[in-house]
């Protein structure tokens, strides 16, 4: 028995028809089933906020050449985004002296932290990390690492200290971000008050 021209042209489209309706179903049904959010498997979950594993310059360094990068680097993979209204990696970082934007980038177990214009000769910086890096299972870091360091004087043991309050709410404000100009060459140096 022979086909008919016809019947060949309309067993084709019928086909046609068939596989390009089951594509967008096996397209979305695919999404569907990667959009779960959950644990991945191997293994028990981990409660466990990411530590910091090295500080490269290290705390107290007195470096003879101002270095390309700070380098932060943590025990495990860390998140890119933090929770806020910034959720840039950028906003758990606090550098000082710095006239321009502080640089930070990420690589996934490390951060890289560097001034705009670059680290300079001749000066002590103060390096802030903020308790607010998370890891991918939403760990937070468990306390903030302050980082000091030379490019050519010794550190000073001066200090300056103060209360910053909060008027309207009659206490110290936690968390606020001060900064202070060092005269005649309007240099600022930032920081966070603590709790008290």
């Amino acid at each position: 028995m022979r086909m008919t021209e016809f019947q060949r042209h309309t067993g084709t489209v019928a086909r046609w028809r068939l596989l390009r309706a089951s594509v967008p179903l096996c397209l979305c049904s695919s999404l569907v089933s990667c959009a779960s959010a959950a644990d991945p498997p191997g293994g028990p979950p981990d409660p466990e906020p990411p530590l910091i594993v090295r500080v490269a310059p290290e705390s107290g360094a007195v470096l003879t050449e101002p270095p390309r990068s700070v380098e932060v680097a943590f025990n495990e993979v860390i998140s890119e985004r933090i929770p806020g209204p910034r959720q840039d990696i950028s906003s758990a970082v606090i550098l000082s002296p710095v006239r321009g934007e502080t640089r930070v980038a990420w690589r996934r177990n490390r951060l890289e932290i560097w001034p705009q214009e670059g680290f300079e000769r001749g000066r002590v910086y103060h390096l802030q990390l903020l308790p607010v890096i998370r890891d991918l299972r939403d760990n937070r870091l468990a306390r903030g690492r302050v980082v000091v360091f030379s490019t050519g004087p010794q550190l000073p043991e001066a200090t300056l200290s103060g209360t910053l309050v909060d008027w309207i709410g009659a206490r110290a404000a936690a968390l606020a971000l001060v900064e202070a100009v060092l005269l005649p060459d309007s240099l600022p140096y930032r920081t966070i008050t603590d709790s008290s």
